[in-house]
């Protein structure tokens, strides 16, 4: 085998709780990932030389910046290959949107890789590789649908649920670079006592049927406010996706992508109609419907 494709999927944050800055530089995080429906094509081809980088997005760096290429170099690096490799990414996941799409297709690629090259490397080898060179690339490399994050979002505890959540992504055509935002989140104290609760968001007690209610109130972000503030349309997103019957609607990451949480596709299909209709949406704005993946 020569060439394969991989999906590379998005995640959102159902919850991202901020605990401090980290002698590293980094902050300290606690969240719940979800892989969502949203998904790039990664296509990765044997090479005899060199690593090359096609895109179908032009504002994506095809060159030694992109992650891939410090994906693909990290894995030659560690498994003494000599060889090179070509990787087009089809881009369907918004650049720079709070929704890990550089992040996915590193994974893919070390993933890929490794296929390509008869899994020489083991689990721990490639989370090593994942772990020097983004936050948030490990969790793509578990197949699971949800996980917690802590330390950096980087070590990844996988939570087995088949719970599907429906939502409706918006994504305006804004530049948030999360540097900034967390710059400008200081108050690391406001929410010491706040966490995500796990056993409300899936196992209601006795089989009940899960109040949609009380399930919202498990999921924030930390970032949330700091990315309203730089941005005020990303608010505005938010009450509408309320106003449209969302009994959740929150940035996820480090924003500008905000998600609503709805009962079923068919009302996220709603929601979005009402969306386009409604909101100042330009070209350059993203709204897709999704669902777990």
């Amino acid at each position: 085998m020569n060439t394969l494709t991989i999906d590379a999927p998005a995640k959102i944050n159902l919850f991202l709780k901020v605990k401090g800055k980290r002698e590293d530089g980094f902050h300290e995080i606690e969240t719940l990932f979800e892989r969502i429906s949203i998904c790039d094509k990664i296509t990765i081809s044997k090479a005899d030389q060199n690593i090359e980088i096609s895109c179908s997005n032009p504002n994506v760096p095809i060159d030694s910046r992109n992650i891939c290429y410090k994906a693909a170099q990290k894995f030659f690096d560690k498994t003494k290959i000599n060889g090179g490799v070509k990787i087009h990414i089809q881009k369907n996941i918004p650049v720079a949107a709070g929704m890990a799409g550089g992040s996915t297709d590193a994974a893919a690629v070390i993933k890929g890789l490794n296929q390509l090259y008869d899994n020489r490397l083991l689990q721990p080898e490639l989370i090593d590789i994942a772990n020097a060179i983004g936050s948030d690339v490990t969790f793509f490399l578990y197949n699971t649908a949800f996980a917690i994050g802590t330390e950096r979002g980087n070590v990844i505890k996988p939570i087995q649920e088949k719970k599907i959540f429906y939502h409706l992504i918006v994504c305006p055509d804004k530049e948030v670079l999360a540097k900034d935002v967390y710059a400008r989140y200081k108050n690391f104290s406001l929410n010491l006592t706040r966490k995500g609760c796990i056993d409300t968001i899936f196992r209601p007690k006795n089989g009940e049927k899960i109040n949609q209610e009380e399930q919202g109130s498990c999921f924030f972000n930390d970032l949330e406010e700091a990315v309203q503030k730089q941005e005020p349309v990303v608010r505005e997103i938010r009450n509408f996706l309320y106003e449209q019957g969302a009994f959740k609607a929150m940035v996820s990451g480090s924003g500008p992508s905000v998600f609503g949480l709805f009962k079923d596709m068919g009302q996220a299909l709603k929601a979005k109609d009402e969306c386009v209709k409604k909101l100042s949406i330009t070209s350059d704005w993203y709204i897709s419907e999704a669902e777990t993946y």
